[in-house]
């Protein structure tokens, strides 16, 4: 056995398909999933008995969701506004209606003794109309400022909720900024 010899020797060929019992990995490859995509004949004949019951479940269920979808823009659909109309009081009796507008504004003008208006509605006038900014003066601007959330312990020093040493809103800073609180 010299050398020249074992360059000669090649590895035997395997035994053809029908003789062996296991297949190859390379042959196992191109069955799994021939041309790289689609279903191997296996799962092709596992799905086979389902196919029907399949496709009729899902023409079910699409009819399903097309019915309840015409349904709902064919209940919600009004082209003809004409019977609004009718549940109007009219013209003269609705010039007369004073809304929650007209209430206000003569309100706020007799407050401040611009005018005299006399109220066309039999209920009685509101003389406590407070004007945005002292309204504003009387809902805290923090939530460290209410009391009750401050005695359950849910606001620490620095007026932050729930996080506690999370930065300020005002100046939340940079994902890299270190501080400790």
């Amino acid at each position: 056995m010299s050398s020249g010899s074992s360059s000669s020797v090649r590895a035997p060929a395997p035994p053809p398909m029908e003789l062996r019992r296991h297949l190859t990995i390379r042959e196992r490859d191109r069955t799994y999933r021939p041309g790289g995509t689609g279903m191997s004949e296996s799962l092709r004949r596992a799905r086979r008995p389902y196919l029907i019951r399949n496709a009729i479940t899902g023409v079910v269920l699409a009819s399903f969701v097309i019915g309840v979808y015409a349904y709902s823009i064919s209940a919600v659909k009004q082209d003809d506004f004409s019977d609004v109309e009718d549940l109007l009081p009219p013209l003269a009796e609705r010039s007369q209606i004073r809304t929650i507008e007209d209430e206000a504004r003569d309100a706020l003008l007799a407050q401040e003794g611009a005018g005299t208006a006399t109220p066309l509605s039999p209920l009685p006038l509101s003389t406590n109309i407070h004007p945005p900014s002292s309204i504003r003066s009387l809902v805290p601007r923090r939530l460290s400022e209410i009391e009750w959330v401050r005695k359950r312990g849910w606001v620490d020093q620095s007026g932050n909720v729930l996080v506690w040493g999370a930065p300020p809103v005002d100046n939340v800073g940079k994902i890299g900024d270190r501080t400790d609180h």
